[in-house]
């Protein structure tokens, strides 16, 4: 039985915070993009980074084809961002939505502890409250 998709956004100072779980749908995918987009606006002024707990979260394959693709088309503004740091289950998860960020030129990293993402995001300036 799969587990119900939830996201939770939340920013302070230079960090924007993301955690993720479930099995996604198209309409939670776009429910999520754009308030993630909207968080994001507010950031852009700044250097920023983001940290996207994703222990949890899955993409089933039969919302990855291309007549019902998952990632809805929404620009993200990134500018201003410095990193962004993913905490998964395995290293492969969600390795099909690394273009998105790759894409940006945003350094991207995966790890599998909050204390690994507070590590890596240190290095950038950025200080990772609880998530």
């Amino acid at each position: 039985m799969s587990q119900i998709a939830s996201y939770q956004i939340c920013s302070s100072k230079n960090l924007i915070q993301v955690r993720i779980t479930g099995t996604w749908t198209i309409s939670i995918d776009l429910a999520y993009l754009s308030e993630l987009s909207e968080t994001m606006s507010k950031a852009r002024n700044t250097p920023w980074a983001m940290v996207v707990d994703m222990r949890g979260f899955l993409l089933p394959e039969e919302l990855l084809d291309s007549e019902k693709k998952i990632t809805a088309n929404i620009d993200l503004d990134r500018r201003n961002q410095l990193a962004e740091c993913w905490i998964v289950d395995h290293i492969e998860q969600s390795e099909n939505l690394e273009g998105f960020i790759t894409g940006s030129g945003v350094p991207l990293k995966k790890v599998f502890t909050e204390q690994e993402a507070s590590q890596w995001l240190a290095s950038f300036g950025v200080h990772v409250q609880a998530l």
